[in-house]
């Protein structure tokens, strides 16, 4: 610190400031001499205030946690506007007593004044500080000014008043042994509005200590006594937050960009999981936008909730942070705000950088990576948070949007916003829409615009006049006159009827007539008070007991309601039980829905349907099969809006659908059609090809094949219409399990043919199933099959290797820890990982569209006969996989799940492209009856869909005996897969291609 200040931490670490604790009147002889009048009456005539900009903050700032306090030493380089200027007025908060003021060595005059009443900014906590020059600026001239300041920042963080947290906790600032959060509605520093300024701020903290800053961390040193850290935001900024906490730094770089996580001792082991994350978005989003403005970007957690974007780093509440708040619409959403909105400013006529980086990250991500059903999700979302929030007669147009306060203004600002450059971007074209955004990034970087330059920008790149687009979407309030079979994807924005909306929480949160019905019992009342008064106290909504209600549904007709405790509630749920959908039972001891029995007292449900005396309103019911079901559930129900039903298990949902709700149909007597299949073409022809796989481009496919008269197989690569067919193994033993390398100019396969060139025997089945464990192993070339690259080593079996769409990791199959397991590698073959080991077999894994999941099948044997008898197998490198269900786990191994439960052999899984189905092989359908080996009965295999929470099982392909090996295109338009339909031979399997048909 300048000036010869000490800073010392005593007991309990409160910072005792040491050093300018002279009296002014000495201040005033050492700098300007004896005589000065240093403040102001606040009675005397107030001198013309003039015009002037920050250009420049430069802060030492002391903060002490213990006793809520802090000083700041402000440097602050001002220029005059036009006119000469011979007094100016900065911001501050009220709490921090300025001590004094000085510009070129000498002390000012100041006074405080309360701020002029703003309809923009929230000024309850500030005042003004009226400076007076010692001489007039003249027009334009910069000055410095230095300010010394202290006080208390004490606004301890509120909850939000809504039921769904759209916005953060409610604080203008905190200093306080939980954490540090001060930001520009804080008015921690002295400052004039609508200034776009640089800043560096050197933070002193008391040891162990972290601050999150903008811009870069240019220097950094803790001590035993105290922590100190340096930010330089060189970029012109809005203004300026600071974080500090006792956090856990991590760091590593991306490309030029450091990339950083603060977090809490508890949650440090989910860095790597947001530094990974942080740099495929900073990746992707610089290909889309243009270069990364900034030097690092930093993930903090905060300690209340909330979900913030600051110029160079997102401030994530550390519920989120432990939720694993990943996601597009969340850190997505922060980091493309680093571009839009923390880059180029909005200006004051309207907000439109929520919307574009809505449309970017909640959106756009979708189509980035190829899950267009997904993408069509996510514009259907929009149209019913627009149906659900927005009745007409509160609608306002999108350029009146400032900032979010409610669902309302989320529906409008963000939602709508994000439709209309999705409308834009067809109207125009993608060429056009991507060099917009590009140059809009390079050209107003660090500067304000609003949406007539927006409109101005799109219409210049485009060499259209968009001006009526913009008068119709932005302008104006209301959505399009679309009929939804004109418009089945949701590519224009319209209103979709509340009557035509199906049964959601959403829809009692919003509806004017709302009661809250609890079980009459004490006791069965219990678990839900908490929820009870928080929902009553901050909706306004009415409170009923159960006995108030009876089985007449007194009061209940003509309302949406919101029932408690379930069955518990009595005759208030005797009532409501009448709107039951067919299939649905709710009982104190569990429920049936989806088709689907739940016990045990881990278990809670939300379940959604009509008011059934008018169907205009729903009902609501939760409820848990004891209090530990509902704990974890209540504080976050109203998250939970967009479904009919959702089924928790210890907190985590499980299962989630629409009304209609009914049981899940089996399909295992057979679909009687391949609706899902178009124009399908067959594209190998002969022989057995097997396990076709897509090239990242989706212009190519790799598959296995006994083609040209060998006897077992080899791989191949050829274009998607099945021409130019050339082998890229060796030719040599056997291979399997081919996939393409990001980049598509290499390959992954597994062989044998390091053991030798001949073929493996076939294993003596015995008229068994058996599949043999050779000793493969994972290799990589190009598709000439040329500069041949080993990756495993292991002795036995490596194989079913596929690569996530993301490029980052390999994950397959090994036996190498005397079990069958899947493993994860990088793409050269180092940093293997052990991702299950529940005894029995794990295999066929295949990532998620997002690279977030695996989807993989596997059989644990729990039976002590039936385990003894894989491991007898195991030792003879042979599997049976004549039961084999489905799962699904995160990524590096975490939550995994089981799927299926239907005791048949299912296998060769891969994911929709929403991310949310899987599409694999089964035998549920009847086996034919001699057609197998001996005269035996042959299984059918067909491809199914099923949601991944087990439910929706829908059967896809019908004809065939065979068909398995599915794999959508990247974009999601396609699907390839092998059968045995049209064969001319017993045994061969072609590779077929269809057009998808959702």
């Amino acid at each position: 610190m300048k000036n010869g200040d000490r800073l010392l931490f005593s007991e309990g670490s409160r910072i005792s400031f040491v050093g300018r604790k002279v009296a002014c009147p000495l201040l005033c002889s050492l700098l300007v001499g004896p005589g000065c009048s240093v403040f102001s009456s606040p009675g005397a005539p107030s001198p013309e205030l003039g015009v002037i900009s920050v250009q420049r903050h430069e802060i030492q700032l002391t903060i002490d946690p213990t006793s809520h306090r802090m000083r700041g030493l402000d440097r602050v380089t001002i220029q005059a506007g036009r006119r000469e200027v011979r007094a100016f007025s900065v911001t501050l908060n009220k709490a921090l007593v300025v001590a004094w003021v000085s510009s070129e060595g000498k002390l000012l005059p100041f006074y405080p004044r309360p701020v002029p009443p703003s309809t923009e900014l929230d000024t309850r906590h500030a005042h003004q500080v009226v400076v007076q020059l010692d001489r007039p600026a003249r027009a334009g001239e910069t000055l410095i000014v230095d300010f010394d300041y202290a006080g208390e920042i004490n606004d301890p963080p509120k909850e939000p008043r809504h039921l769904r947290f759209v916005t953060p906790s409610e604080t203008s600032g905190y200093i306080g042994p939980e954490g540090v959060y001060i930001g520009p509605e804080t008015y921690w520093y002295p400052d004039v509005p609508d200034s776009l300024a640089s800043y560096r701020v050197t933070a002193t903290t008391p040891p162990g200590w972290e601050v999150i800053g903008q811009g870069g961390l240019v220097a950094h040193e803790a001590r035993a006594d105290v922590t100190i850290a340096t930010w330089d935001a060189s970029a012109p900024a809005e203004g300026l937050t600071l974080a500090a906490g006792k956090f856990v730094v991590e760091m590593r770089m991306s490309g030029d960009t450091e990339i950083a996580t603060y977090l809490y001792p508890e949650d440090a082991g989910l860095a790597d999981e947001y530094l990974s994350a942080a740099a495929a978005y900073l990746d992707a989003y610089a290909q889309v936008l243009g270069p990364y403005p900034f030097p690092r970007f930093s993930i903090g957690e905060n300690f209340f909730a909330s979900g913030l974007g600051m110029p160079s780093y997102a401030l994530l509440g550390a519920g989120s942070i432990r939720r694993h708040y990943t996601q597009p619409y969340a850190l997505g959403h922060e980091i493309v705000h680093s571009w839009i909105g923390n880059h180029v400013f909005n200006d004051n006529d309207g907000n439109w950088a929520e919307g574009l980086t809505t449309y970017l990250a909640n959106y756009y991500w979708h189509e980035l990576k190829g899950d267009l059903q997904r993408a069509r999700e996510e514009r259907r979302m929009m149209l019913l948070s627009y149906a659900v929030y927005v009745p007409p007669d509160q609608d306002y147009p999108v350029v009146q949007f400032k900032r979010k306060s409610d669902q309302r203004d989320n529906a409008i600002g963000y939602n709508k916003a994000a439709m209309v450059f999705h409308m834009l971007r067809r109207e125009i074209g993608d060429d056009r829409f991507f060099a917009a955004l590009r140059t809009l990034v390079a050209e107003y970087g660090s500067r304000r615009i609003g949406w007539r330059d927006v409109e101005a920008l799109f219409s210049r790149v485009s060499s259209r006049d968009l001006h009526p687009f913009f008068a119709r979407w932005i302008n104006r309030a209301g959505a399009a006159d679309v009929k939804p079979e004109a418009d089945p994807d949701y590519h224009a924005f319209r209103r979709i009827p509340r009557r035509e909306l199906h049964p959601m929480l959403n829809l009692f949160v919003t509806d004017p007539r709302r009661i809250l019905v609890i079980p009459a019992v004490d006791s069965a009342a219990e678990p839900y008070r908490e929820l009870a008064e928080r929902v009553a106290k901050r909706e306004g909504v009415a409170l009923r007991t159960a006995g108030e209600v009876g089985a007449a549904g007194k009061d209940l007709r003509d309302t949406s309601v919101l029932l408690l405790g379930g069955p518990n509630a009595g005759l208030a749920f005797a009532w409501a039980a009448r709107g039951l959908p067919p299939g649905v039972e709710l009982r104190p001891d569990g429920f049936r829905v989806g088709g689907k029995d739940y016990h045990g007292s881990r278990m809670a449900l939300l379940f959604c349907f009509r008011n059934p005396d008018d169907p205009a309103h729903v009902v609501s019911v939760f409820y848990g099969l004891s209090p530990e079901a509902v704990k974890p559930v209540a504080p976050l129900l109203f998250f939970y809006g967009w479904n009919s039903y959702l089924v928790f298990e210890d907190g985590a949902v499980i299962a989630r659908g629409d009304e209609p709700l009914r049981p899940a149909e089996g399909a295992t007597d057979g679909a009687k059609t391949e609706r899902h299949l178009r124009k399908i073409r067959q594209l190998t022809h002969g022989r057995q090809n097997a396990e076709a796989y897509f090239s990242f481009d989706g212009r190519s496919l790799i598959f296995q094949s006994t083609r040209d008269g060998r006897g077992c197989y080899q791989q191949y690569v050829m274009g998607v219409d099945g021409s130019d067919v050339r082998m890229v193994s060796t030719g040599r033993g056997t291979t399997t399990c081919g996939f393409f390398l990001p980049g598509d100019r290499r390959v992954l396969y597994s062989s044998t043919h390091a053991k030798g060139p001949q073929c493996p025997p076939k294993p003596s089945a015995r008229g068994r199933y058996l599949w043999s464990l050779e000793e493969y192993d994972i290799y990589t070339t190009t598709l000439r099959g040329e500069d041949l690259v080993r990756l495993t080593t292991a002795p036995g079996y490596d194989a079913e290797a596929t690569i996530a769409p993301d490029g980052s990791r390999i994950v397959f199959t090994s036996v190498r820890d005397d079990d069958l397991d899947i493993y994860s590698m990088r793409l050269d073959g180092t940093d293997v990982k052990r991702l299950t080991s529940v005894p029995g077999y794990d295999g066929g894994p295949f990532f998620s569209p997002d690279s977030t999941r695996i989807v993989y099948r596997a059989h644990h044997p729990t039976d002590p006969a039936d385990l003894a008898r894989y491991r007898e197998l195991l030792a003879r490198n042979l599997v049976e996989p004549s039961r084999l269900e489905l799962f699904v786990m995160d990524a590096d191994g975490r939550n995994q799940r089981q799927v299926t439960r239907n005791g048949a052999a299912n296998f060769a899984p891969s994911f929709h492209p929403d991310g949310r189905r899987i599409i694999f092989s089964s035998n549920l359908t009847p086996s034919l009856e001699g057609g197998g080996e001996g005269g035996g009965a042959r299984p059918i295999f067909h491809l199914y869909l099923i949601n991944d929470d087990g439910q929706g099982l829908e059967q896809v392909t019908a004809e065939g005996g065979f068909n398995s090996f599915p794999m959508f295109s990247p974009d999601g338009s396609k699907l390839v897969w092998v059968s045995d339909r049209g064969a001319k031979e017993k045994g061969e399997f072609n590779v077929f291609l269809a057009d998808w048909a959702p």
